[in-house]
């Protein structure tokens, strides 16, 4: 199987709708990103209805990239998916418990990709 687009190619991913309808509408890279009570932060997405604009630290590797990706797409389908019902594995899970999926996906899948991402949100039951 051929794989796609990886967040080391992220202008790629730019416009890519992933499983569900979600649109990757921007991947940009910034070299100081603050959360909104203004701790340091790695990564960061603005939800407009399905649009995610996602926002990476620059000084990341482009392997470190990947996590903060899938985490950044869970978050995101977990708002967007919000009135409809999130998939019952995800009520109650914490922003720890997130990056803890980012990670094993990273981990399981490789690299985030179109087919990795499409796979994550699949097995999340979106």
């Amino acid at each position: 199987m051929t794989q796609g687009p990886t967040i080391n190619d992220r202008d790629s991913l730019v416009g890519v709708t992933l499983h569900s309808g979600i649109l990757i509408e921007s991947v940009e890279c910034v070299d100081e990103l603050v959360d909104v009570i203004g701790r340091p932060a790695t990564e960061w997405t603005r939800r407009f209805g399905r649009r995610l604009q996602i926002t990476l630290l620059s000084s990341l590797s482009d392997d470190d990239r990947s996590v903060p990706m899938y985490h950044e797409v869970i978050e995101g389908a977990m708002g967007v998916h919000f009135p409809d019902g999130v998939p019952p594995r995800l009520h109650s899970v914490n922003e720890a418990q997130i990056d803890d999926l980012a990670r094993d996906f990273h981990q399981r899948l490789g690299s985030a990709t179109l087919e990795s991402l499409n796979q994550m949100l699949l097995e999340l039951g979106f």
